[in-house]
């Protein structure tokens, strides 16, 4: 983050970039879902209500992604 903002690259830009990263890493079972929602908040300040909201729609998300994908091989 800090080359890129030395680099010039505008802050939004950069924010959206770490919290693309994020839910990569989340992906891959790099960091919890937990890990992830706590470092969002941080970032972007939000609210325990924004907070809530944004867990309650990155559970209901994976969920549906997982009932709703094809099986995959054995």
């Amino acid at each position: 983050m800090a080359l890129q903002l030395a680099l010039g690259i505008h802050p939004v830009e950069v924010s959206h970039f770490f919290c693309a990263s994020l839910k990569e890493r989340a992906q891959r079972g790099e960091i919890s879902a937990e890990e992830l929602v706590d470092m969002h908040a941080r970032l972007q300040s939000w609210s325990p209500d924004h907070k809530a909201g944004w867990t309650q729609g990155y559970a209901e998300g994976w969920a549906f992604a997982i009932l709703t994908s094809p099986p995959g091989p054995i």
